[in-house]
């Protein structure tokens, strides 16, 4: 097969969406080099993903001209990416993030799209009303056109059947993959180097995620402070910070909490799996998710973790993760205590939980795709 992927959030997203397209890419050429791959991008940096892919013979990016402008970029990829699918013989196009070219002419390309989530459906109040807007005229257009929609969890196959009113019979459900270096037990020297460099406790609760209303970190912050741990397990945040941080920061500042919540941002990929591995808990209070990747990364982490009910949580962490009520202060403090409390619970946790995402290992999660495609055309 000769297989197109839009490839924008590959090389310029470097978390979320941007991982999702990343190990996805990476698997098919890894585990399937039989076929052909065509990476179109507005913009081939030179970056680590994309000298491993442009050094494989089956695949090839497309991207314009480098003296067009950003503005451009958008129009290339909304019109001017279908005119290379007959020149190349595409068999199949697959929209990595919601959105798919606005046409195709001439050889009929079969169109997979990717919907992550509708949060900005369910929580409009919490996006730009203009961006809101965006991001549904494009997820509602990709769903409209493709051949077959992909959703990545339960959750979000039943709010595109809500939202959009789409058939069940055009949706998937294909889960998504964490990098495969939270596959590899970090050594202790790795771990304490790590440590050492951003000068980690050595006790500490872990939050990895964009620090935003939806995430929840104040609740967290909230139960940290009242909980019986509290002076020996520092909370450390790894994560984009956005406006709600300043509120974070302002109960933090308060409540003379800046010694005991430690963030972080721009921590390199390759050395965010040593920040799980040298946690005692993780926990992800969101409100609501798509999919939830952290809580896989602490799964394979071999950390206990404590997330929310609702949502898709489950989905990704099983049965032996602690769910919560994500707005209970209380609630949350209780299953902190709780599991830093009891070993023998935590280490129960974290061997069933690890033993229930090996479900979500590229090997997987590629094939699951790749028979997908193989259905369709």
């Amino acid at each position: 097969m000769n297989i197109g992927f839009d490839a924008k959030r590959a090389y310029l997203n470097r978390s979320g969406l941007g991982n999702y397209a990343r190990n996805l890419i990476r698997s098919f050429v890894d585990f399937y080099p039989e076929n052909n791959y065509t990476c179109f991008t507005p913009v081939s940096e030179s970056n680590s993903f994309h000298n491993y892919i442009d050094a494989k013979d089956n695949v090839q990016i497309i991207a314009p001209n480098e003296s067009m402008s950003a503005a451009f970029h958008s129009f290339w990829r909304s019109f001017l990416i279908p005119t290379n699918f007959s020149k190349i013989n595409l068999d199949l196009y697959h929209g990595l993030s919601a959105e798919l070219p606005v046409k195709v002419f001439g050889k009929k390309v079969k169109q997979v799209v990717t919907i992550h989530d509708l949060i900005f459906l369910r929580y409009p109040e919490m996006y730009p009303t203009i961006d809101a807007a965006i991001y549904n005229k494009k997820a509602k257009s990709a769903c409209k056109q493709a051949d077959v929609i992909v959703a990545i969890s339960e959750q979000t196959k039943q709010d595109i059947i809500e939202f959009y009113k789409v058939p069940e019979s055009r949706i998937q459900i294909a889960y998504q993959c964490c990098s495969p270096l939270f596959n590899v037990q970090q050594t202790e020297q790795e771990i304490n180097s790590v440590r050492s460099i951003y000068k980690l406790p050595e006790n500490f609760i872990l939050y990895v995620g964009t620090v935003e209303e939806r995430k929840n970190l104040l609740q967290l912050v909230k139960a940290l402070k009242q909980s019986y741990h509290y002076s020996n397990f520092p909370l450390v945040v790894v994560g984009k910070r956005k406006k709600y941080f300043d509120e974070v920061q302002s109960f933090i500042s308060y409540n003379g909490m800046n010694n005991q919540v430690l963030f972080f941002d721009n921590i390199p990929n390759h050395l965010l799996p040593a920040f799980y591995q040298a946690a005692s808990l993780f926990v992800y209070p969101s409100l609501f998710e798509g999919f939830g990747i952290p809580i896989i990364e602490a799964a394979f982490s071999k950390i206990p973790i404590i997330t929310s009910t609702d949502s898709c949580l489950e989905e990704a962490g099983g049965k032996d993760c602690k769910y919560v009520n994500p707005r209970s202060t209380d609630e949350l403090s209780a299953s902190i205590d709780e599991i830093l409390g009891n070993k023998e619970l935590a280490a129960k946790m974290v061997s069933n939980t690890f033993d229930y995402v090996q479900k979500f290992t590229d090997v997987n999660t590629s094939e699951v795709m790749m028979k997908l495609y193989k259905s369709i055309v």
